[in-house]
């Protein structure tokens, strides 16, 4: 193989690979979004707070999750002393 024929070949395949960048793109914007994945409806709508605004916490207590001492879990409680909203997993509240 000369180094012409391996320039044409890498050049052929860069081509390849911006043409195919393009076609990309124009297809997002055109609206089509066939090999996109359906996102759920619940994603994007605004999360429900439990409270507005900041709120102060401090450590109450420090747990370390392993013999070693190189991992530990941090247990908050509100400055205030109001109570937090249960807790819902898979929500943001």
């Amino acid at each position: 193989m000369t180094v012409v024929q391996l320039v044409a070949w890498i050049a052929t395949a860069l081509l390849l690979h911006v043409t195919t960048g393009f076609g990309v793109v124009l297809r997002r914007r055109r609206g089509t979004s066939a090999a996109l994945p359906a996102i759920p409806d619940h994603v994007g709508s605004a999360p429900v707070s439990a409270w507005t605004g900041c709120r102060e916490f401090r450590v109450q207590a420090r747990v370390y999750e392993d013999a070693a001492q190189s991992q530990c879990s941090f247990c908050l409680e509100p400055v205030d002393g109001a109570p937090l909203p249960t807790f819902k997993p898979g929500t943001d509240s």
